[in-house]
């Protein structure tokens, strides 16, 4: 019956009516906040203030989404969380998003975990992957510093992170924690390529 309410919502003709229908129906905290057609939005918890939600783009879970000031998210993003891991206590199942973060479009955001990108960071390009679980993973949670630069088809594994003003090169695959700031990371290996001046 949810699923059916949120598509209803997410065809009506306005901004102002959608974001209405969603914190009257579903008890979400959706303020001063553009939200796109056919965005689709079926979550446990949702809050945005000020910021915009491009078309097409979903939330889709049994997972917390937190959205602050002045965020920018494009279309034909998404942010899923399988049902399967509302049944298990050790995945953290949050998506906390700090202000001014710019996403693009088309993206790929696993929330079984914890993801959370930093204050003024970018994921630039399509197709990145965020991923969260996996076969054996013990570490789950995805970090991301401020000020970051995340380039075209870049691949987060589960446990990976990055330290605040990281550029990651396009392509890369970042597979454990970079706790170095002013870096830049390139390559399928993920390594640090050289430092960089602030």
């Amino acid at each position: 019956m949810k699923t059916l309410i949120v598509l209803l919502i997410s065809v009506m003709p306005t901004n102002v009516l959608r974001c209405f229908l969603y914190n009257i129906l579903l008890g979400y905290k959706i303020r001063n906040a553009k939200v796109g057609w056919l965005a689709v939005i079926d979550v446990s918890q949702f809050e945005i203030t000020g910021s915009r939600i491009g078309r097409m783009t979903i939330f889709r879970g049994p997972m917390r989404v937190t959205i602050g000031k002045n965020v920018q998210i494009g279309f034909r993003n998404r942010f899923n969380c399988g049902q399967w891991v509302a049944k298990k206590s050790d995945y953290n199942r949050h998506l906390l998003i700090h202000e001014d973060v710019l996403i693009t479009n088309g993206h790929h955001f696993d929330v079984a975990g914890k993801i959370e990108i930093g204050i003024n960071s970018v994921v630039a390009g399509i197709n990145s992957q965020f991923w969260t679980h996996g076969n054996g993973v013990i570490d789950k949670d995805i970090t991301i510093g401020r000020d970051c630069y995340i380039g075209t088809s870049s691949i987060f594994c589960p446990g990976s992170q990055i330290a605040d003003n990281t550029l990651v090169g396009a392509g890369t695959v970042i597979t454990k924690k970079f706790a170095e700031s002013n870096v830049l990371i390139v390559a399928s290996e993920g390594k640090i390529k050289k430092r960089r001046d602030t």
